[in-house]
């Protein structure tokens, strides 16, 4: 059968490979159940794992077949498999047991080891195949009039877990009421959030990048929440707007949000935090200031990782009741459908290949636009007799002469969250009160990279235009001057044209 595969480790290694069918007879104890699969979502994770940034193969295996988001059809069933009849609609749960105590007895999304077993992530193959083979302790019965969604099963349990979780914690208080509650992050995740808090009976407000209207804010506001773009919010003007938040849900993998998020949670609050962040970002927070509400305000911050099957089965409950409430709307969250495996190409490139055109235009255009501006002007400035000029032109070559990796170093240091030039210079003078992610902000980043481009470009520009100026004749300049010619006219008509 067909698999859509990658070699762990090496990037963009995706591709189409025949592997062996799975038998009942690879679950032990004849408790085999062969799924047929009919929908497979690919989100930011099977990227990364493309991207080689994480994801290992099964023993034996130098391949990992991806998919972690699945539905499919019980086609046949071993002998101690009855749970299960032909033509079931089903999805699978994604982590596998490891060998501590709670793998032992069925949490194994709670394992202590450090080593985990993910379907289509790590360890063990994933679901965008044709086939699996699975026990029934991992596989959920989706209802059939949820066969159209049943694919959201594995995201939805995901923000199931998280929310029940603030709730088992929140036992502490006897009685614990939340009212309002923030969702950071408006994708898949984000949405699924809002959708479950809703459900609950939370005023929620759904805090995003993009600024309205939009597709995603559109979703947002027809389940009778508030959306809000950070460009325009922020978390902090937010609370103070629509809060205090008795519950907080992170998952936009920002990591600095999640201080915000501590700084900001109403008391007895409960800050969840879903998202997977890598990289060494370092922010500055005001420490004391987030421990003394927290040991005041009795407030909690807890992380949440996977899903065992009870979350599964509170998402089904949870989408069955969505569908009669918002009638179509989970229909909505399903984009971009891709027919047949040997389209797999289709999954990963589309959407990333009109982004990387856009922000090619933007940059060549912007940046080789301004560099052609400030050099044509200050060569035009140089090319005139004044008082150190020289020693101006001296000057102007260091951003050139400066090599690239010297120049990459002391502008990230320039723009750097924590410690950067930038932000420091800004808070000192009181024209911001938090730090501003240059590098981060995915519009800001853009502005920085062009910056440095234009920086340390523009003197080339200038030297190359500063030598055909001095070539022009200064004789032609005169004769036009006689002639009564502007300084406009002058450029126009003879140092354009050169």
């Amino acid at each position: 059968m067909k698999a859509i595969c990658v070699i762990p480790g090496k990037p963009n290694s995706i591709h189409l490979r025949e592997v062996p069918k799975p038998r009942l007879e690879d679950v032990p104890h004849g408790r085999g159940v062969l799924v047929k699969i009919l929908r497979v979502g690919v989100d930011g994770t099977d990227k990364e794992i493309n991207a080689a940034e994480y994801g290992a193969a099964p023993p034996g295996d130098d391949y990992l077949i991806l998919g972690h988001e699945s539905l499919g059809q019980v086609e046949e069933m071993g002998p101690d498999a009855q749970e299960f009849r032909p033509g079931d609609y089903v999805t699978a749960t994604v982590r596998r047991p490891g060998s501590s105590i709670y793998d032992l007895i069925g949490t194994y999304d709670m394992t202590t080891d450090d080593r985990y077993y993910e379907r289509g992530i790590n360890l063990r193959h994933g679901f965008l195949t044709e086939y699996y083979v699975d026990d029934p302790e991992y596989i959920i019965r989706v209802p059939q009039g949820l066969k159209h969604v049943g694919v959201l099963m594995e995201p939805t349990s995901i923000a199931e877990k998280g929310i029940a979780q603030a709730y088992e914690i929140q036992r502490r208080l006897r009685v614990w009421r939340p009212r309002r509650a923030a969702v950071l992050g408006a994708g898949t995740l984000g949405l699924l959030a809002t959708l479950i808090l809703r459900l609950r009976g939370l005023a929620v407000v759904t805090l995003g990048l993009t600024r309205p209207p939009y597709r995603n804010s559109e979703l947002v506001e027809q389940l009778g929440a508030r959306y809000a773009s950070t460009q325009d919010l922020s978390l902090q003007q937010a609370s103070e707007k629509y809060g205090p938040f008795d519950m907080i849900l992170e998952g936009t993998g920002f990591s600095p949000l999640v201080f915000q998020a501590m700084e900001t949670l109403g008391k007895n609050g409960v800050l969840i935090m879903i998202s997977v962040t890598g990289g060494d970002r370092k922010v500055q927070i005001p420490a004391d200031k987030i421990n003394l509400g927290f040991v005041l305000g009795n407030k909690v911050a807890v992380g949440s990782v996977n899903a065992n099957r009870e979350y599964f089965e509170m998402g089904v409950q949870d989408l069955a009741e969505a569908e009669l409430t918002y009638p179509g709307w989970l229909c909505k969250l399903l984009t971009h459908p891709i027919k047949g495996l040997e389209n797999y190409r289709e999954l990963f490139n589309s959407d990333q290949f009109l982004r990387t055109v856009v922000n090619t235009v933007v940059y060549t255009t912007v940046g080789v636009g301004v560099k052609f501006l400030l050099g044509l002007s200050m060569a035009l400035v140089l090319n005139q007799e004044r008082f150190c000029n020289n020693l101006f032109r001296s000057f102007l070559l260091i951003p050139w002469a400066i090599p690239t990796v010297m120049s990459a170093l002391n502008w990230r240091w320039i723009f750097d969250d924590a410690s950067g030039l930038i932000n420091n210079v800004l808070v000192r003078l009181n024209l911001i009160d938090e730090t501003i992610s240059w590098l981060s902000d995915p519009h800001l980043a853009m502005l920085a990279v062009i910056t440095v481009v234009v920086w340390q470009g523009t003197p080339f520009f200038t030297m190359s235009f500063l030598a055909g100026l001095q070539a022009i004749p200064k004789e032609l300049y005169e004769a036009a001057e006689i002639d009564g010619a502007s300084v406009l006219q002058q450029f126009s008509y003879i140092t354009l044209p050169r």
